[in-house]
C-alpha cells in the first residue's frame, strides 16, 4: 500500500508568508517607507493611543494609518476626524490577523507618494496577529492594566515579538491587582530587549517618550534622502569676499534635480579671501570647511540625518562630503 501523504500546512502557509514579508519590507525599505504593526487585545486603548502619537509627530512625517477589524470602520473614522491624517479601513473578513499580502493589499490603496510612516492597527487579539509576519519594521504592543499583569506569561509569542510594550491606562492602576514591576519582569523573560513604557492614552501621560522613540526610530531607519548645501559669495569693500551657508536642498544625482528645501541662513562667513584665489582653489576650501561645519556646527547633527551630504555652488557642480 501506498504511503500517506502528510503535508505541514502551517509551516508552508507561514513559510510562504515569511517570504511574502521580506519582500514587502524590501520594497519599502527601497522606497523609504517606514512600516509600524500595532497589535493588542480589543479594548486596549490602540485607537487612543494612536490618536494622541500620530498630533505628536505629523508636522514632521507623513502619516497614513491602516485600521484592521473585522466589521465596521468604526476606528479608521476616530482617526481620520481627530488627526486629519490619511487613513483606510481593512476589512479581514472574519480573518483574526493581517497577513504580508494583506497589508500589502492595503497599501497599495494608499497614496504612497505622501507617506513615511504607515501605522497598521492590526485586529485586536494576542494570538494570531503574533504568527503572521507583515512585512513591518517595528511590532508594538498595548497591553492595558485592567487585562492583568501576567498576560506575557499567558501569550508568549506576542510578547517575544514585539520592540515595545505599551502599558495602557496607569491612571486605573489603584483600582486594579496589576503589578507594574512583575509585568516589566515578565516581559523581560519573553524578550530582554523590548522596552517597556507605562502610559496613560486618555490623559496623555508617556505619549511624549513613546514619541521621542518612534521619531529616534524613524530617524534611524528612514535617512533623508541626499542634500546638497549650496553657498554664496558676497563682495565686500576692498574686493574682499566671504562665503555664508544659505540653504540646504534635496539632490537627485540621477537627474541632477535640485529642489528648495530648508534655510540655513546663519550669517555666518565659512570662509574669507582677498581677490586672486582661483574659483577651483575657493571650492576645494570651502567644500573642507563645510565638512568641518557638519561635525561642529549646530546643524551637524540634523544634516548627518540625511543619506547624503553634498556641496556646491547653485549653479554648479557638487561634491559629495558626506554619505551614511
Amino acid at each position: 500500500m501506498d504511503e500517506v501523504k502528510v503535508i505541514e500546512i502551517k509551516k508552508s502557509i507561514f513559510d510562504e508568508n515569511n517570504k511574502d514579508a521580506d519582500n514587502l519590507r524590501s520594497d519599502l525599505k527601497k522606497r523609504k517607507i517606514f512600516l509600524l504593526n500595532v497589535m493588542s487585545s480589543p479594548g486596549s486603548g490602540k485607537t487612543t493611543t494612536l490618536i494622541k502619537v500620530i498630533n505628536a509627530l505629523k508636522e514632521k512625517f507623513k502619516i497614513a494609518v491602516m485600521e484592521a477589524d473585522i466589521d465596521s470602520k468604526v476606528d479608521a473614522e476616530k482617526i481620520k476626524v481627530a488627526t486629519g491624517v490619511q487613513t483606510i479601513q481593512l476589512h479581514t473578513g472574519g480573518m483574526c490577523h493581517l497577513d504580508a499580502e494583506m497589508t500589502k493589499q492595503g497599501l497599495d490603496n494608499l497614496d504612497m507618494n505622501q507617506v513615511d510612516l504607515v501605522i497598521l492597527e492590526n485586529v485586536g487579539n494576542l494570538v494570531c496577529p503574533a504568527e503572521f509576519d507583515t512585512g513591518s519594521v517595528k511590532n508594538i504592543m498595548i497591553l492595558s492594566v485592567p487585562e492583568g499583569d501576567d498576560k506575557p506569561l499567558k501569550y508568549p509569542l506576542m510578547f517575544s515579538i514585539c520592540d515595545v510594550v505599551l502599558v495602557n491606562k496607569i491612571d486605573v492602576l489603584p483600582y486594579f491587582d496589576f503589578n507594574l514591576e512583575n509585568c516589566k519582569e515578565y516581559i523581560k523573560m519573553r524578550n530582554p530587549k523590548t522596552k517597556v513604557m507605562p502610559i496613560c492614552a486618555k490623559t496623555g501621560e508617556g505619549i511624549d517618550e513613546f514619541a521621542k522613540w518612534l521619531d529616534r526610530i524613524l530617524d534611524e531607519n528612514m535617512p533623508l534622502p541626499g542634500v546638497a548645501i549650496n553657498f554664496n559669495i558676497y563682495e565686500e569693500v576692498d574686493l574682499h569676499w566671504s562665503i555664508q551657508l544659505i540653504s540646504s536642498t534635496y539632490f537627485d544625482e540621477e537627474d541632477e534635480d535640485w529642489n528648495c528645501y530648508e534655510e540655513f541662513t546663519t550669517g555666518e562667513d565659512l570662509y574669507e579671501w582677498q581677490q586672486g584665489v582661483g574659483w577651483e582653489k575657493i571650492l576645494d576650501i570651502s567644500c573642507e570647511m563645510i565638512r568641518k561645519y557638519l561635525t561642529e556646527g549646530k546643524y551637524a547633527e540634523k544634516l548627518k540625518k540625511y543619506e547624503a551630504v553634498a556641496a556646491g555652488f547653485v549653479d554648479g557642480d557638487v561634491e559629495i562630503l558626506y554619505r551614511r
